[in-house]
């Protein structure tokens, strides 16, 4: 035993029981890391000396799952990487709960525009203009009805469609079209158009078209905006053109969208004349 922090000697309770002493090297690996000497009753013979950093390492573990939950097995740095976890544990339940809760406030104002949409009735004999969205929390979907309504309100027919339940040939039966496209993670497409995304490998016949479109983001990710461009320019390559120059909404920026209704009023009236 060459150096220890801390010993603790357990004498016989009978006559005959070995001496046995438990102690942690100068350095332990942790609180845990136990070493033990086991001593005849006469004191004068070691028995065994059964050090920790000579086991097995399955065993080494099966003797540290405290450590290793605390994060003192790793050390000083394990105990703070250990607290910051810990302390992050309620953050993760509080941005968790946040989410839902606008995710589900989205859901109720699309439901709410949807309805408002239905309730109107046009007698305009434009072609229907298509209202396609991309979305991952229902902002965009919620957006979209909206968009619908203003579009309703001057006498045009709507189509409100999501873009998973489009192939891209599907953009070809229209002359106008609008798309609010969302980026999910790090420059992802919305679950709901991960195939849309995937056929956009290859350009399409698109040349009558003509399009508005509104990319939503979050400036504090790296890829902002990034589906939504990528399919403002896969709507170039296949011959779609500009009803007037793409809008990217970072977060729910009210001067973004209040562009966004103008542009879209705006285009309604030309079409009217």
């Amino acid at each position: 035993m060459d150096g220890y922090s801390r010993a603790q000697i357990r004498l016989p309770q009978r006559t005959g029981q070995d001496i046995s002493i438990t102690y942690l090297d100068a350095s332990p690996a942790h609180e845990r890391a136990a070493n033990r000497i086991t001593i005849n009753s006469a004191g004068d013979e070691v028995v065994s000396h059964d050090r920790y950093a000579d086991r097995p390492l399955n065993v080494r573990l099966m003797n540290s799952m405290l450590p290793l939950h605390a994060g003192s097995y790793f050390g000083t740095i394990g105990k703070v990487l250990m607290m910051i976890a810990s302390i992050a544990m309620p953050l993760f339940t509080i941005t968790g709960w946040m989410l839902y809760l606008n995710r589900r406030r989205h859901k109720s104002e699309a439901h709410h525009a949807m309805e408002t949409a239905q309730a109107i009735r046009t007698v305009h004999h434009n072609e229907p203009v298509l209202i396609a969205y991309a979305t991952q929390s229902g902002y965009a979907e919620s957006l979209a009805w909206h968009t619908a309504n203003v579009l309703l309100q001057h006498g045009q027919p709507v189509t409100v469609k999501s873009l998973g339940d489009m192939v891209p040939e599907d953009l070809s039966q229209y002359r106008n079209a609008l798309l609010l496209i969302s980026t999910f993670g790090d420059g992802e497409p919305p679950t709901d158009a991960e195939a849309f995304a995937e056929a956009m490998a290859q350009s399409a016949a698109l040349a009558p078209l003509r399009y508005g479109l509104l990319a939503l983001g979050d400036r504090e990710y790296e890829q902002y905006c990034a589906f939504g461009r990528a399919v403002d320019t896969w709507l170039q390559k296949s011959g779609a053109t500009h009803l007037f120059e793409s809008i990217e909404l970072d977060g729910e920026d009210a001067a973004a969208l209040e562009l966004w209704y103008h542009q879209v009023s705006s285009h309604v009236e030309v079409e009217e004349k």
